[in-house]
Order: C-alpha cells, then sequence, then structure tokens
C-alpha cells in the first residue's frame, strides 16, 4: 500500500490533474479508517455483482469525481 501512495503523490506532483483508483476488499473499521487516513480519501462501497457474477463488496478509493 505504501509504494502505491508514494506512486500516487509523485504522478500527482507532476501532473495534479491525474486520477487514481485504488481497490480493496470490505475490511475492520479500524484498519479502514487507517488506510482512509493514509490515502487521503473516504471509499465507495460496490458490490463486485453488478458486474460480474461474483458477489464480493469491494472498497473504491478515488479522486474521480461522479
Amino acid at each position: 500500500m505504501w509504494d502505491m501512495i508514494d506512486i500516487r503523490d509523485h504522478l500527482l506532483e507532476h501532473n495534479p490533474q491525474a486520477k487514481f483508483l485504488f481497490e480493496n476488499v470490505k475490511m475492520k473499521k479500524d484498519f479502514q479508517v487507517y488506510v482512509n487516513e493514509a490515502i487521503a480519501c473516504h471509499p465507495v462501497l460496490i458490490n463486485s455483482a453488478l458486474v460480474s457474477a461474483q458477489n464480493r463488496n469491494r472498497l473504491y478509493w478515488t479522486n474521480i469525481n461522479d
């Protein structure tokens, strides 16, 4: 996770308009709060059953609006 955040920060430093999307499984609230603070945004919870045959809740952190 930390390498991913370092890469994102480097890209945003050179291109503030760059978009990112991080994905992970639904986790305990304590862990989610920790990740939210590290990524500096809050996730959206989406069940993958909306777009696939798998029934899995996923968390998506992004700076993509709408």
